[in-house]
């Protein structure tokens, strides 16, 4: 019972980083627009192509663990 609720903390936990980053990007995109500043575009993209990572690898844990 313990282990199980630990794995499910774990996931909660990794969800919760996840949804942070996503609203992190989601400010700077604002900011970028709000400036119109297309400087920010690369840190953007790569964001994003972080995140979708972390997401496809929390998904994969995710399932594992369960």
């Amino acid at each position: 019972m313990l282990e199980e609720m630990s794995s499910l903390k774990a996931v909660v936990e990794g969800y919760d980083g996840l949804v942070r980053e996503e609203e992190d990007l989601r400010a700077l995109v604002e900011l970028a627009e709000e400036e119109e500043d297309l400087s920010l575009r690369p840190e953007v993209e790569e964001g994003v192509t972080r995140l979708r990572k972390k997401v496809d690898r929390w998904e994969e844990e995710s399932l594992l663990s369960g």
